[in-house]
């Protein structure tokens, strides 16, 4: 009987310690899926403040927006996203206004208006909010909002 015992509390302590580091696992990884969905719901606010259509692109966001969970974004943070990406909606006109002032300082209003049809004005907003999505400062700020709860 001893030496089941001897061969028993080894085998119970380290089935302890397999079990805490698989619980940390999960919890970092629940707390990556966080920081992914707030810079997705980044992504798809800087997208409509970014378009001429905001009432349409925000329906086609929500509609395509079925695999992100915001149950555990909070307000706050919501706020702070939708300031985020008002602040690069404002960079991207200021790019669009700076080039237009570069490249087209001749141009009369009916040429500006073809460059605008045609999107040619700016920089691409799609382009812009994904850099922003992508970059290291987006990371830290999601990081520093979602608690590792």
């Amino acid at each position: 009987m001893m030496r089941y015992t001897l061969f028993l509390i080894p085998l119970l302590v380290s089935s302890c310690f397999a079990l805490k580091d698989q619980q940390s696992i999960n919890q970092q990884e629940g707390y990556e899926a966080k920081v992914f969905d707030f810079k997705v719901v980044f992504f798809q606010n800087c997208i409509i403040e970014n378009s001429k259509d905001k009432l349409c692109m925000r329906e086609f966001v929500e509609h395509d927006s079925g695999v992100i969970n915001q149950e555990h974004i909070e307000k706050k943070d919501i706020n702070l996203i939708v300031k985020l990406a008002s602040q690069v909606a404002v960079q991207v006109y200021q790019d669009s206004v700076n080039w237009t002032n570069e490249i087209c300082k001749t141009c009369d209003e009916e040429i500006l208006q073809r460059f605008r049809d045609a999107g040619m004005i700016g920089s691409s907003p799609i382009g812009t909010c994904l850099d922003y999505f992508q970059s290291p400062e987006l990371d830290a700020i999601a990081r520093a909002n979602i608690s590792k709860k």
